[in-house]
């Protein structure tokens, strides 16, 4: 049923909105890895960094796919990095952060497809698992790739969800 006067929401809450969801999922990932560090070969707490930043550039990737807008895609960004750097506790802050995420883009654009595919996610995931310096077991590897593919799929289902119930402001 089309509404006609949906209400409005704006950038900033959706930003946040998408920020808590992947904050939470970071920190169930970490109680997660926490259980088995062995099989990491690394820290818990580098490999979710890096998943992080991972996540961050899906997020960014989910925008730009549902919002055409560059106001708008801009505002959703910015407000769900502010409050993940803050919050979190799991990615620097800063030029820490921008530096870490500039660093990290061009490889994540250059493996990634749309739709999203086995071999793109698995790729992505490879570089997570290089940039932590983790050991590629193959369950853990296995695991995020599936995360990848579900971290976007559940992005684009909210975006599509909050365009049908809300009208977006800056």
């Amino acid at each position: 049923m089309l509404k006609l006067f949906k209400q409005r929401r704006s950038c900033t809450q959706l930003g946040e909105l998408v920020a808590d969801g992947l904050d939470a999922g970071f920190m169930s990932l970490l109680a997660e890895f926490q259980k088995n560090p062995d099989k990491l070969g690394t820290t818990p707490e580098a490999i979710v960094r890096e998943m992080a930043f991972l996540e961050l550039f899906i997020a960014e990737r989910a925008v730009n796919r549902m919002i055409s807008e560059r106001s708008f895609q801009d505002a959703v960004l910015l407000a769900c990095i502010r409050r993940l750097v803050t919050r979190s506790g799991i990615l620097p802050d800063g030029q820490l952060f921008q530096d870490g995420y500039d660093s990290r883009w061009d490889t994540y654009t250059l493996y990634w497809r749309e739709p999203l595919d086995g071999s793109a996610g698995m790729a992505l995931v490879t570089q997570v698992m290089s940039l932590s310096q983790a050991s590629f077991d193959y369950g853990v590897t296995m695991y995020l790739v599936q995360r990848v593919a579900e971290s976007y799929t559940e992005l684009l289902r909210l975006f599509s969800g909050y365009q049908k119930e809300f009208r977006l402001t800056l």
